[in-house]
């Protein structure tokens, strides 16, 4: 008896088919596998340390009326385009970068008693004076050969702007105090105070020589130079100010300002716009009006943005390299060497970031000692006299300059050169800068397209430049002997370097201009400001360098720690590295209770004694041999890796992998099945 032979040679070629499709389908698993294996066990990129903090912002009103504000809408938040900013991210400028952190902005309203307001005005009228003398808000054009600005005398009643925040900040209980977690931004609106009228503006504006009479009041402070010696001018004129304490004051009914001409009293505008606070439009109108000043302000004052990234460091090293350009005679007159002084730059930084070493090391160089620096100054050496500038703008350029690009592009090339072994890292950061003592009336300029810069208040001229690797100054002996120039004359008095150089100083290290985001907030009492001539920094200076330096240490010392915990989960117990890793933690409480009290310096100290802590513990972590676990647990934890989460994709592929072999194998014992009943009935069935 012999079997059905096509039969069972047709099964045999369906078997070897099968067969091949049953290994491509194992090899295609083990790909797949494979795959996910690699996508699972590949490194992941660490995300971005990130960190949101609160924050509060008081603002009290002095003199206006709570029935002309509407106290919820000025706290609309809602997006970037509201009334008051929600969440600032802190940003670093040149760059394009952000540092990681978040500001949440709480707003509350206070409106002051009038009480309050009575025992204010009064203490403003017991320290006035009055005072007629130039006001560069007022002028007028004259025609001399050209069209020539003609400044006008103005009747001015002016406060000391140091005494009122004094004052201010011991009066504080009458408005509740100052918030323990944030800032206060008091807004008067004084007009009984002497005060500039609508009839006078348009007086002002109506007669050819403005010969109405004036009667605007302003907050003064005085300045002299501690190098030469030079009394400033021009500082009588701020509607506002700030800078030693945790707030800001602005009185709108002060003013005009010459330094940012667009804010006029509110007395004045309101009148102008004949805009009536009683009313429905009106209230929105003012509660927007007082909402766009406390935007800038929070931004300038609260939660100030970077320049520059921040870099926290143990120590600042700043080697200031001083080249004297000057003839013999100039540099008898007025010796380099008493242009700065080195000592009140490090008291400067030191009170900045009390944390950090802080080294100064100037060295005084004769240009001559440089022949390629001293051709390139003299090659690019250029003299200014813009016919626009004189005849259109009335801003003579009558002044010699050094195109300030290719001295910065020779100093990069030859940077080692100067400065050797520099560092910018946690250990030590340094910064280089480059001041120049130019001859005579000549400047550094940096010009975009025809357009040169310019920038002093003063002078009107560039003194230096941040530049991000390197601070680049110049500064000619006609400033050094400024006083011989103005009226009235101050023989021999001028600018010294120093105050520049903190200034740029400040920029390196990261901080930016308080006027960044209106132009008042150069009110305030920073090296930062351009107008006044601080040679230390404001109070919102200090908080912002040593707040971002606590988040930093805090961001990365909660990283570090999570790193090790997570180690630590597949290594043996020790009992040392917990310990490490659990004094990270307490201090990392430490340096966030003394955060919310805005207490930053600390919170740094202590945020960088946990980092310390958490990077030793993460390397013991890391020495640590791995654990030796039973059988049991090994299992489990391979079923635990097996369930781990893998792409879509793989699962997809695993479920129609394993349909297919499952279909397959049904098959097969279904065919073998066929056979053997085919088998069998032949093996049974009578011969043909």
């Amino acid at each position: 008896m012999r079997p059905n032979t096509q039969s069972m040679e047709k099964m045999s070629m369906d078997l070897k088919i099968m067969a091949r499709l049953l290994r491509a389908l194992l090899i295609l698993v083990f790909v797949a596998n494979l795959a996910s294996a690699q996508v699972l066990a590949s490194p992941q990129a660490e995300p971005a340390l990130t960190r949101t903090a609160p924050l509060e912002v008081k603002v009290v009103f002095i003199g206006i009326d709570p029935s002309t504000v509407d106290s919820q809408y000025i706290k609309w938040n809602k997006n970037q385009l509201s009334n008051l900013p929600p969440v600032v991210t802190n940003q670093i400028q040149m760059g394009g970068n952000d540092t990681g952190v978040f500001y949440e902005l709480a707003y509350e309203p206070f409106f002051a008693s009038s009480d309050f307001k009575d025992r204010f005005v009064s203490y403003l009228k017991s320290i006035q004076t009055t005072v007629t003398s130039e006001n560069r808000w007022f002028y007028y054009w004259k025609w001399e050969d050209r069209w020539t600005r003609v400044y006008k005398d103005v009747q001015n009643t002016l406060y000391d702007a140091n005494e009122v925040e004094s004052w201010l900040y011991e009066n504080s209980g009458q408005f509740g105090g100052f918030p323990e977690n944030g800032w206060t931004f008091i807004i008067s609106y004084l007009p009984e105070l002497p005060s500039m009228t609508y009839k006078q503006y348009k007086g002002y504006f109506e007669n050819k020589e403005r010969k109405e009479i004036s009667t605007p009041h302003y907050y003064a402070v005085s300045y002299e130079d501690a190098d030469r010696g030079y009394k400033l001018r021009n500082r009588d004129f701020m509607t506002g100010w700030g800078g030693r304490h945790r707030f800001w004051y602005l009185d709108l009914s002060a003013g005009p300002t010459f330094w940012s001409r667009w804010d006029l009293p509110l007395q004045v505008a309101l009148e102008d716009l004949n805009m009536d606070l009683a009313t429905t439009y009106g209230k929105k109108w003012f509660t927007e009006y007082l909402a766009d000043y406390l935007f800038a302000a929070s931004l300038n004052f609260a939660v100030p943005q970077f320049v520059y990234d921040p870099i926290l460091t143990q120590k600042y090293e700043f080697i200031i390299n001083v080249f004297d350009d000057r003839t013999s005679g100039e540099k008898t007159a007025v010796p380099v060497a008493t242009l700065v002084n080195g000592e009140r730059i490090r008291a400067a930084f030191k009170d900045l970031a009390p944390y950090a070493e802080v080294e100064v090391r100037t060295v005084f160089k004769d240009t001559s000692e440089y022949p390629d620096l001293q051709k390139l100054l003299k090659d690019q050496y250029h003299y200014l006299d813009s016919w626009t500038y004189w005849y259109e703008w009335d801003e003579p350029q009558d002044y010699g300059s050094v195109d300030m690009r290719p001295v910065y592009n020779y100093l990069q090339d030859n940077l080692a050169t100067f400065v050797p072994n520099i560092k910018r890292d946690e250990k030590q950061f340094t910064v280089p800068a480059f001041v120049f003592a130019f001859s005579e009336k000549t400047y550094f300029t940096f010009g975009y397209k025809w357009f040169m810069d310019s920038r002093n208040p003063e002078t009107g001229q560039l003194w230096g430049m941040a530049c991000g690797d390197m601070a680049i100054i110049g500064m000619p002996q006609y400033d050094f002997r400024w006083g011989d120039e103005e009226a009235p004359k101050q023989p021999g008095k001028g600018y010294g370097l120093t105050w520049v150089i903190i200034h740029e100083l400040g920029h390196m290290v990261g901080l930016m201009h308080p006027h960044s985001f209106d132009w008042l907030g150069d009110f305030s009492s920073s090296g930062m400001s351009y107008f006044t001539y601080d040679y230390g920094f404001a109070q919102f200076d200090k908080d912002a360098l040593q707040r971002i330096h606590a988040d930093k240490a805090v961001m990365e010392t909660s990283s570090t720690v999570q790193k090790a915990r997570k180690i630590l989960q597949g290594k043996v117990e020790s009992a040392d590295t917990n310990a490490l890793l659990d004094k990270a933690d307490r201090l990392l409480e430490e340096a966030h209770a003394e955060y919310s009290k805005m207490n930053y310096a600390e919170a740094v100290k202590k945020a960088l004694e946990a980092r310390e802590s958490s990077r030793a513990g993460l390397t013991k972590a890391e020495d640590l041999p791995a654990a030796e676990v039973p059988v049991v647990q090994v299992t489990q934890r391979a079923t635990e890796q097996v369930m781990v989460p893998i792409s879509p994709t793989y699962v997809i592929i695993g479920i129609v992998v394993g349909l297919a072999v499952g279909c397959v194998a049904t098959w097969v014992i279904l065919r073998r099945r066929a056979a053997q009943r085919i088998t069998h009935q032949t093996e049974t069935s009578p011969n043909p």
